[in-house]
């Protein structure tokens, strides 16, 4: 019985904005409409083995992945759809710096790479003004990531990218009782401290032309418009606000 962490009913909803402030009703909603045998599978592609046959419940992160597999599944978000294994040792040098030996890392057939871009645009919403804002102020670039919070507060989980690295933080017990910590209040916070002083680069996406900017909102009298990018030319499954514009 999924619920959002408020308690409340947000109604209809931008997908932006409910994976930034972390809806599960909306979650819930789009995963069951996708259909939960088609997530584990994108899941697979991804590099990570879940159980068959997956539980509804894996919509909202019900299933049990080690911080190392986590960070398999962002990897093909922070590198734009290069889906690629992750390995501890890429290669063997002699003291001359000579490789005695490499290990390739061959690339899994990436999912859609446009709509990686989307997802990856939806996540550093998250970080504007959603459940990671509070990295704003403190890590001076654009980042992309997503808090997570287990029931009870057993779990908490940070996983953030920016355009050279990625981080995934999580925060638990070893009894497995409760932290009495969101992904906000604990893994974000270790992620934060790591990144504010890690030299890296900022977020870049770069859409294709053939994707278009349109003025959209989640109601239909367009009184809150603001423009988002979409794969479809003519999407029919939100509120096209071209009406409210005017001509200078």
């Amino acid at each position: 019985r999924p619920q959002n962490y408020d308690h409340l009913s947000h109604g209809n909803v931008l997908l932006i904005d409910a994976l930034a402030k972390s809806y599960n009703l909306a979650a819930a909603r789009v995963g069951l409409d996708i259909g939960v045998d088609r997530l584990a599978e994108l899941i697979r592609t991804l590099g990570v083995e879940v159980p068959v046959p997956a539980p509804p419940a894996m919509i909202l992160g019900a299933v049990d992945l080690s911080p190392m597999q986590v960070t398999q599944l962002y990897q093909a978000l922070a590198s734009g759809g290069r889906v690629l294994p992750l390995v501890a040792v890429r290669a063997v040098l002699d003291r001359t710096g000579r490789a005695l030996n490499r290990f390739p890392r061959l690339s899994i057939k990436p999912p859609n790479s446009e709509a990686i871009k989307l997802v990856t645009l939806a996540l550093n919403e998250t970080t504007r003004t959603g459940t990671a804002q509070s990295l704003v102020n403190q890590v001076k670039l654009d980042v992309a990531g997503k808090t997570g919070t287990s029931n009870d507060k057993r779990d908490s989980w940070y996983a953030g990218y920016t355009g050279k690295h990625l981080g995934v933080v999580w925060m638990g017990r070893d009894d497995n009782e409760s932290t009495n910590l969101t992904g906000a209040s604990g893994a974000l916070r270790a992620w934060t401290a790591l990144f504010k002083t890690l030299p890296s680069t900022p977020l870049h996406i770069q859409f294709e032309s053939s994707t278009r900017w349109l003025p959209v909102d989640a109601n239909p009298d367009c009184a809150h418009f603001r423009f988002l990018p979409t794969l479809a030319a003519t999407p029919t499954n939100l509120n096209n606000c071209m009406g409210m514009l005017t001509a200078p």
